[in-house]
């Protein structure tokens, strides 16, 4: 293997390339339901929403075997996002995951990002990084919006965007899963277009608390909460918004464990999710 190793390229994937060798290596399960990465068909409509967004997808290869892959996305707050980090069953060796990371932090610093937030929505991604030694920074996990407890209700309004109107807006990360905000909104757009896996076209509220202004989406399977701009929080919203999206539309959202004790909720089952911080 040591020669293989050698051998490793680490590669940016566009979207226009055959992507059987990813769907062969991927074993991936979303929480809801369905995969990006079940079919060809799929796994290529994946790539060309991370390219829109804008992002990337890399891979790790060796005549035509793809060992490992990874998405990545520049954040509003200058962080490198990584998801669907995952290595091929066959090879998970350490020296893969190294070359990847390694990769990918060369790529977040051209980008001029701050840091890497490594996110794992699957044993695999932990497995992987505990072999090198790397421990996970946050723990997540999906909350019902139906066991909010207290809270009241804010004041709201649906807010009708275009696809074309992501780009201009300044969103950054509050509650839900931890992706960067434009590929969740260009995600939702594209598989409601594309009419897969239950996503619909994203439904937009603006949410206002103290002056300060958030805006909820649901996308057809889950919320997501964003901050309208880099704004400090000086006290505890999480309880409010809660029960303004349930208001709105009962459904799941991802909560960190600290979001979840500030909102006396817990998880609806055992499924828990990571991300890792890897300085640049």
């Amino acid at each position: 293997m040591d020669y293989i190793f050698k051998m490793l390229e680490f590669r940016k994937f566009f979207y226009e390339e055959d992507p059987e060798a990813i769907t062969d290596m991927h074993y991936s399960a979303e929480a809801l339901e369905g995969s990006w990465f079940d079919s060809a068909v799929t796994c290529q409509m994946h790539s060309k929403i991370v390219t829109d967004t804008p992002g990337s997808t890399w891979i790790v290869s060796y005549k035509g075997i793809v060992f490992a892959h990874a998405d990545l996305i520049k954040n509003p707050n200058s962080e490198g996002a990584v998801f669907n980090f995952r290595i091929h069953t066959d090879y998970r060796y350490p020296q893969v995951t190294r070359i990847m990371l390694n990769g990918l932090k060369e790529e977040a610093k051209k980008r001029e990002c701050s840091s890497l937030i490594i996110y794992s929505d699957h044993q695999q991604v932990e497995d992987a990084m505990a072999h090198i030694g790397a421990k996970p920074d946050r723990t997540y996990a999906y909350s019902s919006t139906h066991e909010i407890y207290g809270g009241k209700l804010l004041r709201n309004e649906r807010v009708v965007l275009h696809k074309d109107d992501i780009s201009n807006m300044n969103l950054y990360s509050f509650i839900g899963l931890p992706l960067p905000p434009h590929y969740l909104l260009n995600r939702a757009y594209s598989a409601a277009d594309y009419a897969v896996f239950s996503f619909q076209k994203p439904v937009l509220y603006r949410v206002t608390r103290k002056g300060q202004v958030f805006y909820a989406c649901f996308d057809g399977r889950e919320w997501f909460v964003f901050k309208d701009g880099d704004f400090k929080i000086e006290d505890n919203p999480i309880p409010d918004v809660l029960c303004t999206l349930h208001e709105l539309q009962p459904g799941y959202i991802m909560l960190s464990e600290k979001a979840a004790e500030l909102a006396s909720t817990v998880p609806v089952d055992a499924k828990r999710f990571r991300d890792y911080y890897c300085p640049l």
